[in-house]
């Protein structure tokens, strides 16, 4: 009983010293230490300082919109429907057309786009550093100028449509009030109801229109330089303490060598 517990002691002191002589051997190199956080620092510092800033570009589009004669508001076209031809269409052909145009092989930024819950917004967002500016913003805009086309295009069928369902109204009520039929105030009354509710329809009709384009944030996006800052020292930091047992077990090494030649 009384040797086990000497042995546990024993054991307990033998590792006691062991931790001891890896914190000597660690201090023992200083040096070593002292160039590996200087080195980790300055290079950190440096990697912080020369890692290009990153803005996030956003460009917005209100969709064109029609009021139901239920009074209900709707999109012209389904916001997932314009997305689809941005992306399938506009997007890519004007990437095409600004790559041959600059000679570039790819871009060095992509166009991101998304569809804000509830909404009739079409939202266009690119990150990138500002030294890319000029390109977002020229591809945002040719994308945003066919969109709008296309829209205005849907929007002036929508409005011929209803012009010429007005025009055929007030003919027909015209025709009746000349006829002079027996159910004329019924028919009349019907048509002038017709009538106002097209013209209410028309006059609620509102044009898509670009509310935004390439807009730069006023903060960077991405990873910012204090946190790359302090993840680099924290690493230095580790690394150091292991840099100083290392160059302590290769010396470990050499003296070996050494007494057994």
């Amino acid at each position: 009983m009384i040797e086990n517990s000497s042995s546990s002691e024993r054991g307990r002191y033998d590792e006691a010293i062991s931790l001891v002589d890896m914190v000597v051997a660690v201090l023992r190199h200083w040096k070593v230490m002292s160039v590996i956080l200087i080195l980790g620092s300055a290079l950190t510092i440096s990697v912080a300082l020369l890692m290009p800033q990153k803005y996030i570009f956003t460009s917005l589009y209100s969709i064109a919109e029609y009021v139901t004669p239920n009074g209900e508001t709707k999109g012209l076209e389904a916001p997932e429907s314009l997305m689809a031809r941005i992306r399938n269409v506009y997007l890519e052909a004007e990437s095409h057309r600004l790559q041959e145009t600059n000679g570039l092989t790819s871009l060095p930024f992509e166009v991101e786009g998304s569809i804000p819950n509830n909404s009739m917004l079409i939202v266009l967002h690119t990150e990138a550093s500002s030294q890319y500016e000029d390109w977002i913003t020229e591809l945002h805009e040719k994308v945003l100028t066919r969109l709008d086309k296309h829209q205005h295009e849907r929007m002036q069928q929508r409005r011929e449509s209803l012009t010429s369902q007005l025009e055929a109204t007030v003919a027909q009520l015209d025709s009746v009030r000349e006829s002079g039929a027996t159910n004329a105030d019924v028919l009349i009354t019907s048509y002038q109801e017709r009538i106002a509710e097209l013209e209410t329809l028309l006059g609620q009709l509102r044009d898509g229109e670009v509310a935004q384009v390439a807009m730069q944030g006023v903060k960077p996006g991405g990873a910012s330089r204090l946190l790359v800052i302090a993840l680099g020292l924290i690493l230095t930091l580790l690394l150091a303490p292991l840099g100083a047992m290392l160059a302590h077990f290769v010396s470990l090494v050499t003296v070996r060598l050494q007494q057994s030649r």
